[in-house]
């Protein structure tokens, strides 16, 4: 499999690094037109994986997949952000989403959502094929000792729509709620919100018993937070995949998210491994006050979540794949 990437990563990714892997087709002087049916034409592709309905080059590809008589599929493809967008825009998109997947040979979609979504546009075999990675190195580390002061975890960018400030606020309640109990939040991100956050951090009076860490250099770094909290606090408003939600389930950490975001959706059992609730500060407190009142529970859920994340882990999702679309 030979990955093609159409465009570098933003400035806020950059630490993921360069993998060198494939081929950085932006770097190409000639138009994209020209670039991606010459890169087609020199490779000579037995089928086509295109990740993006909304690209043209994709769009490219699925020309040259069907003018040459190969076999092309889609995905994996998250569920359409219905949130941020308008009926009539959702509806354009959708009808859009139709015309790409015209004569394709499979769709793999992110998610139950994602499932529902597309098969109204789509009749074909489809699968769910979730977001993944090697789980090898989270699956690994240890859970933080249940004797370290309960320790809560927002890890992503201070966006308005990942709710920042709600986990604040959440979390302020609890120390107020439990003021002889040691608890303590871990803030892991950048963004247009990050005075915003402070602000609120120093006027609930909890600076004391909040930590930054941005101090990353590559994605790997970024793993080491889940060593160093038991719950992760993932509330936001609307999300696509959201792969924070198998890493630190991977991990073995507990979650309280929200039910918008899909893989929270797709692998959290409410009260198993995990608490599914809605955008509000007061689930959020309740959800998090049962962990400080019985943090036995942390283990157990952590136990749970890390033992589902194996179901979709890259050599089970990679099998999915391979078996339905190329066996």
């Amino acid at each position: 499999m030979l990955p093609v990437f159409l465009r570098p990563l933003p400035a806020h990714r950059k630490h993921w690094g360069q993998t060198g892997l494939g081929i950085n087709l932006y770097e190409s002087k000639k138009s994209r037109i020209h670039r991606t049916w010459s890169l087609l034409e020199e490779r000579h592709p037995k089928a086509c994986i295109l990740t993006s309905y909304t690209s043209i080059d994709n769009w490219i590809a699925r020309f040259w997949c069907i003018s040459r008589k190969r076999k092309f599929f889609i995905g994996p493809a998250e569920p359409m952000n219905t949130y941020a967008a308008g009926f009539l825009r959702h509806s354009f998109r959708l009808s859009l989403f139709k015309q790409f997947v015209n004569r394709a040979s499979g769709l793999a979609a992110m998610g139950n959502n994602a499932l529902r979504m597309y098969r109204k546009v789509y009749k074909g075999k489809m699968i769910n094929c979730s977001y993944t990675f090697d789980q090898t190195e989270l699956q690994s580390k240890s859970q933080l000792s249940l004797d370290a002061p309960l320790t809560f975890l927002y890890s992503g960018r201070l966006s308005p729509f990942r709710n920042p400030l709600l986990v604040i606020e959440a979390f302020a309640e609890v120390h107020q709620s439990f003021p002889d109990l040691p608890v303590k939040l871990i803030m892991s991100g950048k963004g247009e919100l990050y005075h915003e956050c402070t602000q609120k951090i120093k006027d609930r009076a909890v600076e004391e018993h909040v930590t930054w860490i941005n101090d990353f250099k590559d994605w790997h770094d970024i793993h080491k937070l889940y060593e160093k909290a038991h719950v992760l606090l993932a509330l936001q408003h609307y999300s696509t995949w959201g792969l924070i939600i198998q890493e630190a389930m991977a991990a073995g950490m507990s979650i309280v998210a929200t039910r918008t975001i899909e893989s929270a959706d797709n692998l959290i059992i409410d009260g198993y491994n995990g608490y599914l609730i809605s955008a509000s500060k007061e689930e959020a407190v309740k959800a998090m006050s049962t962990y400080a009142l019985d943090k036995t529970l942390v283990e157990l859920h952590g136990k749970r979540s890390r033992h589902i994340a194996k179901t979709v882990d890259l050599k089970t999702q990679s099998e999915i794949f391979i078996t339905n679309f190329f066996s």
